[in-house]
C-alpha cells in the first residue's frame, strides 16, 4: 500500500527513541550498581558498559546490514574513548584505571576486528542497493 513507506519511517523513529531511552536508563542503572557495589570503579564501569553497548550496536549493524547502527556504534566508541581519557583518569586509582583501560581496549579491538572481518559484507550490500 501507499502508506507503507511513511509507516516504516514512523516505526524507525519510535524504535530509535526507544533505543535512546534504553541506553540512557541502563547507563543510569550501571552507575547506580557500580556506585553501590564498586564505588572506586564507578566511572570505569560506565565506560566498559558503553564499550560493550557500542560493540553490540556494531554487531547488530553488521549482521542486519544497517549503516546507521554501525555509524552510531563507531561514534559511541569515540565518546567512550574520550570519556576514559578525560573523565576516568582523574577520579580513579591506578588499579581501577588499568582495569578500565584494559577492558575498553579489549572491547575496541573486538569491534575493530568485527568491522574488518565483515567489511565486505556491508560494502556488497551497499553496492547491490546502488545497482
Amino acid at each position: 500500500p501507499e502508506f507503507l513507506p511513511e509507516s516504516r519511517k514512523l516505526s524507525a523513529f519510535f524504535l530509535t527513541l526507544a533505543g535512546i531511552q534504553f541506553f540512557y536508563y541502563s547507563s543510569v542503572e550501571c552507575c547506580d550498581l557500580s556506585s553501590t557495589y564498586l564505588p572506586v570503579f564507578r566511572n570505569g564501569a560506565l565506560s566498559v558498559y558503553w564499550g560493550l553497548f557500542a560493540l553490540t550496536l556494531l554487531l547488530s549493524g553488521i549482521l542486519r546490514g544497517v549503516k546507521a547502527l554501525r555509524v552510531t556504534a563507531l561514534g559511541l566508541f569515540i565518546v567512550c574513548a574520550l570519556k576514559v581519557f578525560f573523565v576516568d583518569l582523574g577520579d580513579a586509582g591506578t588499579l581501577s584505571r588499568m582495569a578500565a583501560f584494559l577492558a575498553i581496549g579489549i572491547v575496541m579491538i573486538l569491534g575493530a576486528a568485527l568491522y574488518a572481518r565483515f567489511k565486505e559484507r556491508f560494502e556488497n550490500t551497499a553496492e547491490e542497493k546502488k545497482g
